[in-house]
């Protein structure tokens, strides 16, 4: 993304100052990424992300959480193995996940709010919100976040999906509880 489209973002934000901006886009780029977070934004979510995830984050977005793509967690565990440092040394089965734990851990690794895990996994919301607690107690970490990218970092999802090569984007403005989507095509130099 130009140096203009991050300009435009901070002039959307700065015209509509309750709007939650997310941009939506085909690939990851690390850079980019923290350009648009710089600018204000509320997220950069990847397009191909499941429906039930995508929903998800935009629920986060619209209750004032920031959101990112599960491709960040690789590009954090790479910096972090580019300081010598082996994130694999820790012993997965020290943390002695059940497997039910471990189908929530992955709920979390995508993203999926309780609701939407609960589902998946027919079990109650009450049940997954216990076991979230559960997880963060025996991975000592305090958030969703956390747990995901200590998930991440210990291997325990290793199964990835294919790279992105493409890089349109599309923004989504959240104003006054309304969703508005606008193409990217209709403001030009953005991308």
């Amino acid at each position: 993304m130009e140096q203009d489209g991050i300009d435009r973002i901070s002039e959307l934000i700065g015209r509509f100052d309750r709007a939650k901006l997310v941009v939506l886009t085909e690939n990851f780029d690390f850079d980019t990424m923290s350009r648009i977070f710089a600018a204000g934004a509320y997220g950069y979510v990847l397009n191909d992300v499941p429906y039930q995830a995508f929903l998800a984050k935009m629920q986060l977005v619209s209750m004032g959480e920031k959101v990112a793509p599960a491709d960040l967690i690789d590009t954090l565990r790479d910096l972090h193995q580019t300081d010598g440092r082996d994130n694999h040394s820790a012993d997965v089965a020290r943390f002695d996940l059940t497997p039910r734990e471990q189908d929530i851990l992955r709920g979390l690794v995508m993203g999926l709010p309780n609701k939407v895990i609960s589902r998946e996994l027919g079990v109650s919301e009450a049940t997954v919100k216990l076991a979230v607690k559960t997880i963060f107690r025996k991975l000592s970490v305090h958030n969703r976040t956390q747990a995901a990218i200590l998930a991440r970092e210990l291997g325990l999802f290793a199964d990835r999906s294919p790279p992105r090569t493409t890089s349109r984007a599309a923004l989504i403005l959240f104003l006054a509880g309304a969703a508005l989507t606008q193409s990217l095509d209709n403001w030009p130099g953005l991308i």
